[in-house]
């Protein structure tokens, strides 16, 4: 079997493992404040608050007004899910927030907005509102996750910012907040005129990132907000404002501020914290600023 095809397939069941647990999570909720899409879907308003996810099925712009609300508490909360690949508008004015409650088999996760597929060219994820998500747990055996924007796979198209968008994770074990994740490659353009801030406490190991891309980027970056992360870890603590795993190939323009603090509350040697404002794993693009970057460990 070819390499492609076996990837291909091996896509496939992590997508099918997705969805199954989506499924079982909503099910903790009772009914779905909407079940977006449908043949005749093309714009789609939520103009009043609602506390149970939205889900949406086919690729249509959505936009939450001023007056729109998502805000969901309970087991593993995703407030807003986009479960496919993604080629329309999505646009908050709002409040969109996650907040959860109990842990789902050992895991703590909360997703202000969840897209399982790729935001194609031409998609545009757009935030002048407000969204948060917030993973909280005292066991001492759950990993605590929050992510305030979660792409899956690749963003081709763009995620723009000039609201707030905030991630916090706290657990009495492992914590990692993000406030922008994006799992595969960035191939779009990111753009930060707000805040973007991550929290994480924990007392083994915390992480937080304002922006965590891991597989690379070849789009633009650029802020001219406030992106800040802190991390506060028993044994390991880790905060970075900007994270690119692998290659960066386009042009980071910052001229606002990138905070990231990190502080180990262990007692033993071997505690470490760790700080970056910006931190690439091989940079091959552009870098500008004008602004603050600053970084305390």
């Amino acid at each position: 079997m070819c390499k492609s095809n076996l990837r291909a397939m091996l896509v496939a069941e992590i997508k099918c493992k997705l969805y199954f647990m989506l499924a079982v999570k909503l099910l903790s909720f009772g009914s779905i404040a909407a079940l977006m899409g449908g043949p005749a879907a093309s714009q789609i308003v939520i103009s009043e608050p609602v506390s149970n996810p939205v889900i949406l099925i086919d690729d249509a712009d959505v936009t939450i007004a001023p007056t729109g609300a998502v805000r969901v508490i309970g087991l593993d909360p995703d407030a807003v899910a986009i479960l496919g690949d993604y080629s329309s508008t999505f646009s908050n004015e709002g409040f969109i927030s996650a907040e959860s409650s109990s842990n789902f088999f050992g895991l703590d996760t909360a997703n202000g907005v969840l897209i399982l597929g790729d935001v194609l060219d031409g998609g545009k994820i757009v935030n002048d509102g407000s969204v948060s998500a917030t993973a909280d747990s005292a066991d001492a055996t759950v990993l605590a996750r929050a992510n305030a924007y979660q792409v899956a796979g690749d963003l081709s198209g763009s995620l723009s910012n000039s609201g707030e968008i905030s991630a916090s994770a706290n657990s009495g074990f492992i914590a990692r907040a993000f406030g922008v994740f994006v799992g595969g490659k960035t191939q779009g353009d990111l753009t930060n005129e707000g805040i973007v801030s991550a929290t994480a406490s924990a007392p083994n190991e915390a992480s937080a990132s304002g922006y965590f891309l891991e597989r690379g980027v070849s789009g633009d970056l650029s802020n001219a907000g406030l992106v800040s992360a802190r991390a506060t870890g028993g044994v390991e603590a880790k905060a970075v404002g900007v994270e690119v795993g692998g290659e960066f190939s386009g042009n980071f323009s910052t001229s606002g501020t990138v905070l990231a603090s990190a502080v180990s509350s262990g007692n033993e040697p071997s505690n470490e914290a760790n700080a970056s404002g910006v931190l690439i794993g091989d940079m091959q693009g552009e870098f500008s600023n004008t602004g603050v970057i600053t970084a305390s460990a």
